[in-house]
C-alpha cells in the first residue's frame, strides 16, 4: 500500500512520539517498527490479498471502515432500545 510508512510517520509525528515508544506501546521490537516504516512496506497480509483476488474485490473493501462500525454500532443501538422499551411496556402491563 503506498504511502503507509508516511501515513505511519505523520502518526507518530502528530502524536509526538518516536519509534522505542510506538515500539514499547506496541510490545514490538524497535526493528519492526523500522521494518514497517520502509517505503513499500504492505500492511495488508498476502492471506487478505489472496482472499480478496478470489472475491475480486480491493483487500481494503473487507477491512471495516470506521463509518461502517459507527452504522452497526447505531443499528445494534437502535435494535437494543427498542427492545428495552417492549420489556419496559411488557413490565408495566404485567405488574400488580
Amino acid at each position: 500500500m503506498p504511502g503507509f510508512a508516511v501515513r505511519l510517520q505523520e502518526v507518530m509525528t502528530d502524536n509526538d512520539v518516536g519509534v522505542a515508544e510506538v515500539a514499547r506501546m506496541a510490545g514490538v521490537s524497535r526493528q519492526t517498527i523500522y521494518n514497517i516504516m520502509q517505503p513499500g512496506y504492505d500492511p495488508i497480509s498476502p492471506g487478505v490479498r489472496k482472499v480478496a483476488s478470489a472475491l475480486k474485490v480491493d483487500p481494503l473493501d473487507l477491512i471495516p471502515r470506521q463509518d461502517d462500525v459507527s452504522v452497526q454500532t447505531a443499528t445494534i443501538l437502535d435494535v437494543l432500545r427498542a427492545v428495552a422499551a417492549r420489556v419496559g411496556t411488557f413490565i408495566h402491563k404485567t405488574s400488580p
